[in-house]
């Protein structure tokens, strides 16, 4: 098809292309990266081609987004013009630091194990390089985006979140995000603990704002690719737990923590990629909406096509240190918020 003059049209695929619908998604995968990019401010149309075009190729490398005609000038979808009253104090903008990432070279691996049924079968998967957050999300981080956006989780908007008494959970209101495992106000000096008390559904808000933000494509990690990661990728010693045979060496659990609470990121050894806390302390969320394996080889899965649950990985605090091997899966609703459930993401680029 050729474009009128003046005009351009931007098409999913080139010619003899098969577009990805992108399974368990909302969007195919060429319409998602396009909406990521018209969220962007002051991102010109030949800026937004390329960056939309960047990320589709590096999730599905038989894809590639296909442009015909030109424009002759600058066009912008999202434009924000500079204030017409300079001397009018503009509103403090958050520095957003850089997440720590940690670059995962692609490969293949068996995922999955025979231990529990829920794990099996052992397939095989190939997954495509990417980066992840070398370590969970913290409270600090989350407060950024609140700040900047005034964003209201799921748990301030509904009826609080579960909380951990001593003995039991314990669903309690005005329990959000600031608060700690039992549900009271943390102080500022664990802001670097994990975020908890946020829904699948805050954490994919946080990704969204994160790539308007930083101008790369920021979302959660798909269970292949977390697991991918939590083995230690290419360089994977085959070990039970992220970097260790033993949990206590890497990670937090019941064992070591005494039912007290989340710790600070980081504070355990990490695996072979450098990735800390992938063995307990918090649960964290995955894109995938949860069902059983299949036995077939896959390249990049991104889970069920559809369901009621999506995918949490890791272990917990006040898990046992089974809940925290490699392979091990557990699941819950998106809205679900509670004391022991955080995230970590990954970037595109």
């Amino acid at each position: 098809m050729n474009a009128p003059d003046g005009m351009i049209a931007f098409f999913a695929a080139s010619p003899n292309e098969e577009a990805s619908e992108n399974p368990g998604q909302r969007n195919g995968l060429f319409t998602q990266e396009l909406l990521s990019q018209l969220k962007i401010p002051n991102l010109s149309f030949d800026e937004l081609i390329r960056k939309t075009t960047n990320a589709v190729k590096s999730q599905n490398a038989a894809q590639h987004p296909y442009r015909v005609g030109d424009l002759s000038d600058v066009f912008y979808f999202n434009h924000s013009p500079a204030p017409t009253h300079p001397e009018e104090p503009a509103k403090p903008v958050v520095d957003l630091e850089p997440v720590a990432m940690r670059y995962m070279e692609g490969g293949s691996f068996e995922m999955g194990s025979n231990k529990y049924d829920s794990e099996k079968p052992v397939h095989r998967v190939m997954v495509s390089s990417f980066r992840m957050a070398t370590y969970e999300t913290t409270v600090g981080e989350f407060e950024k985006f609140v700040e900047a956006t005034g964003y209201q989780t799921e748990a301030e908007k509904g009826n609080g979140s579960y909380v951990w008494t001593g003995t039991k959970y314990e669903q309690k209101s005005g329990v959000n995000w600031r608060c700690n495992t039992a549900g009271e106000p943390r102080p500022r000096s664990e802001y670097n603990h994990p975020v908890i008390h946020v829904s699948w559904n805050d954490a994919v808000a946080y990704c969204e704002w994160l790539s308007r933000k930083t101008g790369q494509v920021y979302r959660l990690p798909t269970e292949a690719e977390w697991e991918y990661a939590a083995r230690g990728g290419q360089q994977s010693r085959g070990t039970i737990y992220a970097g260790s045979n033993s949990l206590d060496e890497v990670g937090w659990c019941t064992t070591n923590t005494q039912d007290k609470g989340t710790q600070s990121v980081g504070q355990k050894g990490s695996n072979e990629l450098g990735l800390y806390d992938m063995s307990g302390n918090v649960w964290e969320w995955c894109s995938d909406w949860y069902g059983d394996y299949s036995s077939d080889s896959q390249t990049n899965p991104r889970g069920a096509a559809t369901g009621s649950y999506r995918v949490l990985r890791g272990g917990g605090w006040l898990d046992s240190p089974a809940s925290g091997r490699v392979a091990a899966r557990s699941y819950n609703t998106p809205s679900l918020r509670i004391f022991n459930v955080g995230f970590r993401v990954v970037s595109l680029q």
